[in-house]
This record gives C-alpha cells, structure tokens and sequence, in this order.
C-alpha cells in the first residue's frame, strides 16, 4: 500500500491481502510511537485529531466508506473505483484529516451573509477537503473566504473575479475563476441545496450590481465609440496580463491631450496626459510591446501595454506624433526610433517588479529594527491566489518562527521542531517549509539571505547534529550495501539464504535491493521477508519501485531516516517500442544531509549479439530527470549507483571460457567482456567505475547447484553489475557475487560502499544580517572546450550551476569558426559569487557547467556537461593565504588552472579548461561590472 499523508509525503506499508484489512492498518498506525520517523510519526492519533483513507477516481478523491475498513484488501479492491486504484500491485491511498468542527466556527458574524461547512475539490490539484465557506457582501470588496478547520484563512476570493458560477450537480457547483489573476477552478459541495442557492443569488446580485458604473466612472459612450479604440493588454505589477481598451481624447485640444484606459466593459477608466510621457520604448521593429515611461514628478507608474498585432502599434504611434507635433513637444521623431535604449537596459527587470520588497536595502533596513533575539528576513509568501509581502522572524530564545505582516503584524507563529525545510532545485531563492498540516513556500531576496536562515534553523532544529565547522569538514561515515538479483521466478528466500546474501547488512546504513523477472503473484511474499529480516536489524523501508517483473527496494537505519530529504522515484521502459516494460529501468533518488545519493536498477535488452542496443537502453535510461530538467543525473548527484542484470556477455567459445573460469583464473577474460570494452572504447560509461570482478560470472547456472547451465552454448559471463560514479570520496570495502544462494540461473551480486555525509554547513563567524556579507567570487581569466567529434552548430555558451551561487551565470553566445575547439574572450566571462567564502566550505564543492549549442534551424541543445571541483583552486589559495580574515576583502589577482571532461549520455565528448582565481568581496565591491543573465 502506498500511503499519501497528509502532509504530501508517501509511506509505502506491505499488508497481506487475504488477512489485513484498513481497520487494522489504522489500528498499527494509531500505536506508531512519536519518536518514530516523521512519516510514520505524523500519522499517529495523537498528531492528528481523526484519520480518514481516500482513493483516487477520475481524479477526485474520494472517501472510503467506515464499513469498508473491515473487508480485507482481496475483497477491498473488488470493488469497482477502488480497483482504479491498484497499479503494480501497489494500492494508493490517501490519509486525510478528519477535524471536529466546533460550533463556534460555524456560527455567523454580523457581517456575514453566508456561512456553511462545505468540501472543496481545487481542480488543478484535485485536492478535495472539507473547508468553512464564509460569504460577505456588504464590505466595500464584497468576497469569499475559505477557511481551514482551525479557522484560518486559506483562500480570499473577490466575487468580481469569479467568472462564473455553474451547477454540477446540485448541490454541487463550480466555481470558474477570471484567467486574469490566474487561480484555478475549483469545485463546492454544498451538501444543502438551499444553502447553495443562497450562495448562487448573492454572488448574481452581487456581479449585476458591477454593471452598472458608478457616478466617478460614468462615461458618455457614444463619445468613446467616435475614436478609434485598440484592444490591449496591461501587464500589471504581478506580471499578470488585463484585457484593456486604450483610446485618445476626441479631437485635437491643448486642454485635452491625454489618452485613456478602461477594463472592456469601460470601467476603472483611467486618464494619462501626454505632456507628462518621457518616453514610449517599443523593444523591436516588430513587437507588439511597448512601455510608457512618464516623467517624475507625475508621480505615474510605467505602463507596459502589448498590442494585438504590429498594425495597431504602428497606428497608435501615427496619432501619438499627430498630437505631439500639434503640442510641439515631439517625444520622438518616429515610429522606427521608438527603440530600447542602454538607460533603460540598466534598470531593474520588469519581471521582478513584484521582488522590490526583496530588495537587500530594504532587508537591511527592516533587520535594524528587530530585538536582539529576533532575526528578521524580508521574504515574500507564494500563495494560491496571489504572493504577499512577509517578514520571517526567526526567535532563538523562544525557537520558534512567526511570518509578519510589513506593519508587524503576526499572521502564523510556527514552534521549530515541528517544521521541515525543503528546497527548490529550479529556483535557488525558495524555501518550502513542511508541517503535519500545511506548506508554506517562501522567496527570499538572495540565495545568501536564505543560507543565513537556513544555517540557524539547523542550529535549533537539529542541536546534536549540528556543529559549527572549523577546520576541513570530513563529514560522517556513511556505509551503502547495494545487491541485484535475477530471480528467474524464484519464491522467497529461506533464513539460511537471507543470512548467507544479507547478514551483513547490520553493519551498513543503507541497503538497496535492485530485482528482476519476480512474477507480481510472488512479489509480496518477497517484500514480507525482506521487511521482517531488516526491520530486526534496525532498518525502515525508505521507498519501493517497480515496472512489471522489476522492483527496487531501498532500505534505511532508523537514527538515519530523519536526514533524508528530495525521495523522488522515476520509472522508463525501453522494451518493444519504449512502451514494454519487461526491460527497463528505476531510480530512486534522495539526500540524506546535504549528500545527494541516486540509484537506478536496470534491465536491459538480452542476446550476446544485441550490445548496440544495451547502449542504447543505457543512453535511454540517463535521459530520466530526477533532479533538475537541465542536468543530467550521473553529474549532479554526488554518488550515483547503477545497478542491474546488464546482460553485458562474454566473448570468447563457451568451453574455453568454462575452462578458464573452473580454474579461477578471472582476469584473463576481463578483455573479453563487452561491458569493458564498450567504456574503454569510450561508447557508454566511460567514467563509471567497477570493483575488479575477481568472482565466478554469476550466468548461467544452474538452480539447484554451483554447475554451470549450458543454454544454446551461451557463454558464462558477468551479467549481474554494480557500477558507479562519485564525485566524492568512496571505498569499495566488497564486491562479489554468492554462489550459494540457489533457485535461479543467475546469482545475486552484492557490493559493499564506504562514502561519507557532509552535513549543513555553518560557518565560524556567521554575520548578522544587517552587516554587508563577504562573498567568495571565482573570476574566470580564461576559459576554453575542445570537442573530441566535429559539430554541426554554428553557436555557443556555457551555463553554471551550483546551489551555493548567487546567480546561475550564463555567457553570452559566440560564433563558433573551428568545430572542434572555441574559447570566450576574457572581457565576456562570467563571475561566480558564492555565498561563503571560507575554505572548508569551498574545499567540498564543485560547479556544473553545460555546454550548449545553438544550430542554424533556432533550436538549442545541450553538447556536454561537466562537474568542476573547487578542491585543488582552495589548495592553491590555501598554500598563499595559510591564515585567512573572511570578514576583509581580498584580491589574490592569481589563477589557477583546471581540466574536466565533458560528458554527454555518459560518454566522454570533450574537454573543457579553465584559469580561475579566488577574492574575497561584498556586494559593492565586484570586481567588474558586467551584465549578468540569469538562467
């Protein structure tokens, strides 16, 4: 069963079909402990006040009735929408909160028109929960607000900007909402037909009232229709775009030189006079943007308007010159010199109008006014409806968080033990904070900001784990034991062969189990046996994966399950059309501290003759993305593991070979084994690593015994694999395969892995927040790629990435005249500022760069990525500044050179090299000023 909690997170449980029922899974989860794992924690009666299990149908969950909880799950899944539900032989259910309400949250305010106790189904998410919908029409913005079982304000809603109020099924209704303001549908379940009707007459009343404009507004409309109107659209300071008409004034008057803007029905009408315009920006010949800058002391915001088409620009300019020149204060001299000038390039981007709150003067600003205890941070709130300017306030005496109002005033007040922290891979500034019952994300005004909150969070969140570092950080030893096994329909193991393949596994903190050809009718009794064994070693199930006969299992020691942040699971099958999954692969990914782990069993295609297309089910399967969109995998998580029956074969006459293996002598055939020559000659994997295969190949035997298994003279070889790529430091501490463990043709390989966590990093001398931090910047003094095979591009640029960068530099694009080798040129070079400028810190890091190529046909595409460590450039700093002040300013003014191959669907594609040096600066002080894109 794969359980969704309510808080967004998945626990997998295995229950016996025949004799489990959903009475008694809610039985094991009301004992589970409190100082259990969070995820087992945050189900428990004590945390929740009620429980109630959902299936999801058609997209819509739904409960499931009390009465069925005491049917097993053989005769639960029988029934009809809840079979919708069963994929893989795994049931997703759905654990939702079933609050008392308590009168007084029902009761109507004076104020009030409507008040009632509805379910709400938010259509884009297919969330359906039960909320209190409160109605007020006599306010000066008549709105709904719907309201959580605690009472809090989740949603405000103005009734103007419903677009429409349509009748399901009574007493069900849905709610459309104007795209303007671009909030999603949703549903109400009123459960009373006449209390839906009610609601229905107000919020009709309530919209005709707006057709009527009011006496500020009223216009003479037969005066608007003489002149000629242009349909646009207003972006406003959210970025959201109005449907608008903008017109001139009729007739040419000194008195009246202005033009107007009003929604379609003509309301909000607005007028702008001419002589307070300092300029109309059109970005292009052919935009249909342009900006309407006014001059200062007009008080006036910029205007941003796009025309339907380039016509109705060009016509729009041909009056605006007619009634400039009639003033005589010409603004421009025609509609093609209306162009972006440098001024306005410098100014900040429009699309970060709505992050002025964010600005580092205003958090300065708002952090001197805080108490000694309290650290504010200037963040702003990303809501369903709209964002919202917050201060973060971060007690240390109290710990605790609360999330202010700018005047103050507190809206949540969150005690820190209770709170998670997540992180955004696709936009470095967010933060998502995790309760049992609700998520907040917020944006913070620079990655630094966010690192400062973060590093003290972790202090009073996690004080035993948590240490300031002061010299090299070495991080904690971390022991991997990873198997695969072809099971060839094998049942469960017994306890002789469970001690024999996993008796080891006590001395290991995480265990990760990779299967094939496990018929689905056995795969319970495997996953019964496999959880008794662990879980009496100390082990909890972290994630389950499986496609057809395939099935992955991952396995973690309790004191570590509270480290692990970003599971994400992914599935792709390469079999007959890419649509068969009887071959193909898994992954399962996550971190635990700041160490980023992703594992990915495989199956691929079968025969001694079909390598070509091994390599490409393996070039198929690194396309999946766990992490982020742009990146491949194997280069940006720390230890990468692929695992499998690879069906990689030997080469070499099936006697010979029998001979060679019987008598021990392994090495000799390690030439003739196609995965090994396939990664020396550079076609797949080459920068994977293996132990040495110093055991008997583990295909194919036969399954009774140690002999081996003669099948049309398929040579024996070592099919079963353990492979992986670290950017980091790891030891092979075993790798071997058991010939005693019986019942399939194949043999299970098992590879024991010592790597080391690196936790959070918290600096020494963490400055307050009103002081001007110092950052590390890493200036490129030259920067150059050699490609290995020709290219058919005709552009390129390189792009950085690293969680620690202010901002994802990005250089400009250059024509490229030799198709194996291009370089930038130094004045074009990107900076990169990294938040902490301490050694120890950089000492761990690494930067990712991709490579892209732009082609003659427009489009983009990545050429190569690379993973750049920072280790040897802080050696070379380390040995000219032995003694550092990280609070001063320092420019070494000397480089240091680097090397690293680019990769590209794990093979080896070019070279890319580098001069770098390190200083030390704030943010006034950048060393050049040059314009910075952001990815």
């Amino acid at each position: 069963v794969s359980l969704v909690l309510p808080d967004g997170n998945t626990n997998i449980i295995i229950v016996n079909e025949d004799k489990d029922t959903l009475a008694s899974l809610r039985r094991k989860i009301n004992k589970a402990p409190k100082e259990k794992p969070r995820r087992r924690a945050s189900t428990a009666d004590s945390v929740i006040p009620g429980l109630q299990f959902s299936y999801e149908s058609q997209g819509t969950v739904k409960p499931i009735p009390r009465e069925y909880e005491l049917l097993n799950f053989k005769e639960l899944i029988s029934h009809g929408e809840i079979k919708e539900s069963l994929k893989d032989d795994c049931l997703v259910l759905h654990l939702t909160v079933v609050q008392p309400v308590s009168e007084e949250l029902l009761q109507k305010k004076p104020q009030e028109t409507l008040r009632a106790l509805i379910r709400v189904n938010i259509c884009n998410t297919q969330e359906t929960k039960e909320q209190v919908l409160v109605l007020r029409e006599n306010t000066p913005k008549p709105h709904l607000a719907l309201l959580d079982l605690t009472g809090e304000e989740e949603t405000f809603l103005k009734i103007r900007d419903i677009e429409e109020c349509q009748v399901v099924e009574p007493p069900k209704i849905r709610v459309s909402t104007k795209s303007s303001i671009e909030v999603a549908s949703f549903e109400v379940d009123f459960k009373d037909p006449e209390l839906m009707q009610q609601f229905l007459e107000v919020v009709s009343s309530v919209q005709s009232s707006y057709e009527k404009p009011t006496e500020f507004q009223e216009l003479d409309i037969d005066e608007l229709n003489d002149g000629k109107h242009y349909s646009v659209k207003k972006i406003n300071r959210y970025g959201f775009k109005q449907k608008r008409y903008i017109w001139f004034s009729k007739g040419f008057s000194k008195v009246d030189m202005s033009f107007h803007i009003a929604n379609t029905k003509y309301r909000n009408h607005k007028t702008y006079e001419l002589k307070h315009v300092a300029h109309f920006v059109k970005r292009g010949k052919r935009e249909k943007k342009i900006s309407v800058e006014f001059e200062e002391e007009s008080k006036q915001k910029e205007l941003q308007l796009v025309f339907t088409s380039v016509e109705d620009l060009e016509d729009f300019f041909e009056l605006t010159e007619k009634m400039l020149s009639f003033l005589q204060e010409t603004k421009f001299q025609s509609k093609n010199s209306v162009i972006i000038t440098q001024q306005l390039t410098e100014k900040p981007s429009k699309s970060l109008r709505k992050y002025t709150w964010l600005n580092h003067l205003n958090s300065i600003k708002t952090s001197k006014k805080t108490a000694e205890q309290e650290i504010f941070y200037n963040v702003i709130q990303l809501g369903f409806i709209s964002h919202e300017k917050r201060l973060l306030v971060l007690d240390t005496k109290f710990k605790e968080i609360s999330i202010r109002t700018p005047d103050y005033k507190v809206v949540k007040t969150l005690p820190i033990p209770e709170v998670f922290l997540s992180f955004f891979k696709e936009d470095l500034r967010k933060v998502k904070l995790e309760l049992s019952k609700q998520v907040i994300e917020l944006v913070f005004p620079s990655v630094y900001m966010k690192y400062h909150f973060t590093s003290l969070f972790h202090q009073l969140r996690y004080p035993k784990r948590t240490k300031i570092q002061t010299g090299r950080i070495k991080g904690q030893e971390f022991n991997v034991l990873a198997s695969t096994w072809n099971l060839g329909s094998r049942e469960a193991p017994d306890l002789l062969t469970l001690e024999e393949w996993l008796g080891s596994a006590g001395e290991h903190s995480l265990v990760v189990l990779s299967f094939q050809e496990c018929k689905k009718s056995k795969r319970v009794s495997w996953l019964t046996t496999l959880n008794s064994f662990l879980e009496e070693m100390g082990f909890c199930l972290l994630s389950f994966n499986s496609m057809w006969e395939m099935f992955m299992v991952v396995y973690i020691k309790e004191e570590w399950r509270d480290c692990v942040s970003e599971l994400r699971s992914l599935k792709k099958p390469t079999g007959i059309a890419h649509i068969m999954g009887n071959k193909g692969g898994l992954i399962t990914s996550f971190k635990v501290e700041e160490t980023s782990f992703c594992f990915l069993s495989c199956h691929l295609a079968a025969r001694e003759n079909r390598v070509m297309q091994r390599n490409q089910n393996i070039k198929d399967l690194v396309e999946m993305k766990p992490g982020r969109l742009d990146i491949d995998f194997t280069i940006e998580f720390d230890y990468t593991f692929f695992i499998g029956d690879m069906n990689y074969r030997i080469e070499e006459d099936y006697n010979k070979a029998v001979e060679v293996f019987d008598a021990k002598d392994y090495s000799s055939l390690w030439s003739k084994d196609q995965l090994t020559i396939q990664k020396k000659q550079n076609l797949i994997m080459t920068n994977f690593q293996e132990a040495p295969l110093n055991f008997k190949p583990t295909y194919r035997l036969s399954k009774t015994s140690s002999e081996w298994s003669n099948k049309r003279n398929q040579t024996p070889s070592w099919t079963d694999r353990i492979l992986f790529k670290s950017h980091k430091e790891v030891q092979v501490k075993q790798y071997t395969a058991l010939e005693n463990c019986l019942g399939s043709d194949h043999r299970p390989v098992v590879g024991s892995y010592q790597v080391r966590v690196m936790p959070w990093f918290i600096p020494e001398d963490l400055p307050p927040v009103t002081e001007d931090p110092k950052f590390a910047v890493i200036e490129f003094k030259s920067l150059s790629v050699d490609f290995f095979e020709a290219q058919e591009v005709c552009l390129a640029q390189i792009s950085f990435y690293a969680p620690f960068l202010q901002r994802l530099p990005l250089t400009p694009q250059i024509e490229i005249q030799d198709i194996h080798h291009f370089e930038f040129e130094p004045s074009c070079l990107p900076i990169l500022t990294i938040v902490f400028p301490q050694f120890n810190f950089l000492y761990e890091q690494r930067i990712i760069a991709s490579v892209w190529f732009g082609k003659q046909d427009g489009k983009q595409e990545v050429g190569g990525q690379c993973s750049i460590p920072l280790s040897s450039l802080m050696q070379f700093c380390e040995k000219r500044f032995p003694k550092m002040n990280y609070r001063k300013s320092l420019n070494t003014n000397e480089g240091s050179s680097v090397e690293a191959f680019l990769e590209s669907g794990t093979k080896v594609v070019g070279k890319l090299k580098a001069n770098w040096s390190y200083n030390i600066c704030s943010r006034d002080e950048q060393l050049r000023d040059i314009e910075v894109d952001e990815l």
